[in-house]
């Protein structure tokens, strides 16, 4: 096997791992939105929760930025695995 066939090999090993860790990393940020937003729910039956409100809403935004975080890192793991196939 010649150097460009290991790289190639290499790279498209790499695209995996980085399509199964995002993979990962959706499954417990959508765990996380799950549950900070029952915890919204509840917040919304108690009094003067407008200060937690907000702290929630700014993880929720979080969340959601992370998620698209993973979702580059999906494109970019694909990117890898295609280009190996092709070359």
């Amino acid at each position: 096997m010649d150097k460009s066939t290991t790289q190639l090999s290499e790279d498209y090993k790499l695209g995996k791992q980085l399509i199964k860790s995002a993979i990962i990393m959706d499954q417990a940020l959508a765990e996380l939105l799950k549950i900070e937003t029952k915890k919204m729910k509840k917040l919304l039956n108690t009094p003067d929760c407008a200060e937690e409100l907000e702290k929630s809403n700014m993880f929720l935004k979080s969340i959601i930025f992370l998620l698209t975080m993973t979702e580059e890192k999906i494109k970019n793991g694909i990117s890898l695995c295609n280009n190996a196939k092709k070359k």
